[in-house]
């Protein structure tokens, strides 16, 4: 087994410090929805109201396994690839319902912002799953 890079502490804690600012927001939308609903307009409510058990999940899946995957890209876990891919897959499921199936649209509700924030947001599960595919593959992970 191959020691431990700098970049992989480094990125793993950054990893984990974004990924639990996204868990954060997922928590208070589960367990205080209507202060979390208040700061919002009538028609992002709306559009948070009207979200299908499978848009949930897929929310769930989304930011609890890329926690998971940074914990685990931490702990040097191979699994931290799997984590980081069901991520990502929930990911792009729930952008797509935001962007194709749901009425409004996230888009006409934020602009360009919410354009903006869901590239970056793939950019960086992309990254991440990519990266823990890397370490796995030079024996960082095992």
């Amino acid at each position: 087994m191959k020691d431990t890079p700098l970049h992989l502490w480094i990125i793993g804690v950054l990893s984990l410090m974004w990924n639990m600012s996204g868990a954060g927001d997922y928590l208070m939308a589960k367990f205080s929805a209507d202060a979390y609903l208040a700061m919002m307009s009538p028609l992002q409510q709306v559009y948070f109201r009207n979200f299908p058990v499978w848009v949930h999940a897929c929310w769930g899946f989304g930011v609890w396994g890329a926690v998971l995957g940074s914990i685990l890209l931490l702990m040097r876990s191979r699994w931290a690839m799997a984590a980081f891919a069901v991520s990502l897959v929930a990911m792009i499921l729930n952008i797509f319902y935001g962007y194709v199936l749901a009425d409004p649209a996230v888009y006409q509700i934020s602009g360009i912002r919410s354009i903006v924030f869901s590239v970056v947001i793939l950019v960086v599960a992309v990254f991440l799953l990519h990266y823990a595919r890397h370490m796995r593959k030079a024996g960082v992970l095992r």
